[in-house]
């Protein structure tokens, strides 16, 4: 699991809990226009639509500092992978073999790529060589593409945060610079889904060479994922949940296994 499916996660967490805000406002206005006077109904309701409007500017600010978080941690990271200087003997290596004109065949290419690890640079040089010999072994993404994917992320991710207020909207909570289209499209789940754009940039950064895969589950990710099971009260629940996430996001397999909530993840 990486960056973009904790991501995925948060944004995950953050639509229930609009859509549960949403739901605690609904009955609070139905309790009191059932119980007062028409007048004192429309005072009240007023009162009701500030008070939830804070609650979901907070929750809206909150997983936004969440989301950055991830989004600095993955900016710094490809930063340092890209700037990471190649070990002086891969780099004499490849030296050796730019200087000798010595003629490599493909197989003996993809030795030396994996000598040279994971290394941006290294690869690239590397591969322009094979690539010159007319023979083509796995090549490194120009950072470009890295890039675009993570704008392309960040874009996603402040379109359903900025716009998401419930999965059926209450509009008299969304403010008034909030176009409909916007809401409409949040409330449509498009940056949270299989082959969204997160989703996208998750496969892709599991495949390649940026050092960005978790081993171990974090404890913000714990706690996200116990957030996600907590409407679960027996085992039947967290199995039904543990196939709808991974029917979402498949990649978050690999997170699931580190967790007690393995034991739900079907063999099919």
């Amino acid at each position: 699991m990486n960056d973009f499916s904790s991501m995925w996660l948060s944004l995950d967490v953050h639509r229930d809990k609009v859509n549960k805000i949403i739901k605690e406002f609904r009955e609070a206005d139905k309790k009191n226009k059932e119980r007062y006077s028409d007048s004192f109904y429309q005072e009240q309701h007023k009162e009701l639509v500030e008070k939830y409007k804070e609650k979901i500017a907070g929750e809206k600010d909150r997983v936004t500092d969440t989301i950055n978080t991830y989004i600095d941690n993955m900016q710094d990271t490809l930063q340092k992978w890209i700037a990471a200087p190649l070990p002086e003997s891969r780099l004499n290596l490849l030296n050796l073999i730019m200087g000798s004109g010595l003629k490599l065949n493909k197989s003996e290419f993809e030795v030396i790529q994996g000598y040279v690890g994971n290394n941006y640079f290294g690869r690239k040089i590397l591969s322009a060589l094979a690539e010159k010999e007319g023979i083509h072994i796995e090549s490194t993404p120009d950072i470009s593409v890295y890039e675009r994917l993570l704008k392309d992320c960040i874009s996603s991710s402040d379109v359903f945060i900025s716009g998401f207020y419930g999965t059926t909207p209450e509009w008299e909570l969304v403010p008034s610079n909030i176009s409909r289209f916007v809401v409409n499209a949040a409330a449509a789940g498009a940056p949270i889904k299989d082959g969204c754009a997160l989703h996208k940039a998750a496969l892709f950064w599991d495949g390649s060479s940026v050092p960005c895969s978790k081993t171990k589950i974090s404890s913000e990710d714990r706690e996200i994922l116990q957030k996600l099971y907590s409407g679960c009260s027996d085992d039947s629940a967290k199995a039904a949940r543990t196939k709808e996430l991974l029917s979402e996001t498949p990649e978050l397999k690999e997170t699931l296994e580190l967790t007690e909530y393995k034991q739900y993840i079907s063999e099919e």
